[in-house]
C-alpha cells in the first residue's frame, strides 16, 4: 500500500513538471515510461507502473492550464478552454484564475470519485447491449 502512495507521489512531481513546461506533454513521459516498462518492472510491480502513469497525467491535466493561460502558451487541446482565462488575466484577475481552475479540476475528480458505483452497475449493461455493435 505504501508502495502505490509513493507512486502516486511520484506521478504527482512528474505532471506538475511537464504541465508547467509549454510544450511538454505528458504522453512524453508517459512514452519514456512505457518504452523502459520491461526494465522497471524487474524492480517494481504493474500497479506501481499503473498508479504512476495515472496519477500522473492527472496531475498534467490540471496544471496545464496555469502557463497556457499567464504565459499564453496554449497546447492545442487547451486553446479554446483558456479564452475566457486569458480574458480574465488580461484584467489583471490571474490569481482567481487560478483559483477557479484549480476548484474546477477538484470538483471534476470529486464528481467522478462519487460517480464510481453508478459506473460499475451501468458500464457492463452497456458493454453487454453494445458488444454486439462493435469490434
Amino acid at each position: 500500500m505504501i508502495e502505490l502512495v509513493i507512486a502516486c507521489f511520484i506521478g504527482i512531481l512528474i505532471g506538475t513538471t511537464t504541465g508547467m513546461i509549454p510544450g511538454i506533454h505528458v504522453n512524453t513521459a508517459g512514452a519514456i515510461l512505457f518504452a523502459s516498462s520491461s526494465f522497471l518492472l524487474t524492480s517494481l510491480s504493474p500497479e506501481f507502473l499503473c498508479v504512476l502513469m495515472v496519477s500522473m497525467s492527472i496531475a498534467h491535466a490540471l496544471i496545464e492550464f496555469i502557463p497556457s493561460m499567464l504565459l499564453g502558451v496554449p497546447q492545442e487541446g487547451t486553446a479554446t478552454s483558456i479564452l475566457p482565462g486569458h480574458r480574465m488575466v488580461l484584467q489583471g484577475r490571474s490569481k482567481e484564475v487560478i483559483r477557479v481552475v484549480s476548484v474546477g479540476g477538484f470538483g471534476g475528480i470529486m464528481v467522478t470519485i462519487l460517480m464510481l458505483p453508478l459506473f460499475a452497475i451501468a458500464l457492463p449493461t452497456l458493454h453487454e447491449a453494445t458488444k454486439p455493435f462493435t469490434w
